[in-house]
């Protein structure tokens, strides 16, 4: 019969992931690898941190611009209510068309 070998590579399970998904990215941060997820005694992902997705994709990476979002002002505010008053105007008047 085959012996069966031990990985040395880090692993957690998928309750690991949900209870405290930072502490797997600093496993993997610290390992300098990926760090599998199992699910049942069977892996079903790696997780690695950003710097090391990125350095997977090397050349091919696009960086994606970072989104700066403008602060709310109070006309960004009254465009909000007016847009949801229209809808409610509509919607009741749909309603009363198909009622009367």
């Amino acid at each position: 019969m085959a012996e069966m070998h031990k990985l040395d590579v880090p692993f957690r399970t998928t309750r690991d992931v949900k209870n405290n998904p930072g502490r797997v990215f600093e496993t993997a941060d610290q390992w300098g690898s990926g760090v599998y997820v199992l699910n049942h005694h069977r892996v079903i992902g790696v997780m690695v941190t950003q710097e090391q997705y990125e350095a997977l994709l090397g050349a091919n990476h696009i960086v994606a611009p970072k989104v700066q979002r403008e602060p709310k002002t109070d006309d960004d505010d009254v465009q909000e209510i007016d847009m949801l008053a229209d809808d409610y105007d509509d919607e009741t008047d749909a309603i009363n068309r198909l009622s009367g």
